[in-house]
């Protein structure tokens, strides 16, 4: 039995908008991981990001 069968349900429903899209998760947690990355160089370059 999950421990939060709530968000366990949640995440293997449709309410997120991914599950019809294969792939979609991986896209979309490359895409913030990537953002963030950029973020970090930029603030260690000390530019303004763009």
């Amino acid at each position: 039995m999950p421990t939060h069968p709530a968000l366990t349900r949640l995440l293997e429903s449709s309410a997120l908008g991914c599950s019809g899209e294969p792939g979609f998760p991986f896209r979309y947690a490359l895409g913030r991981l990537l953002d963030g990355l950029a973020e970090l160089i930029d603030e260690r370059r000390g530019g303004a990001g763009g």
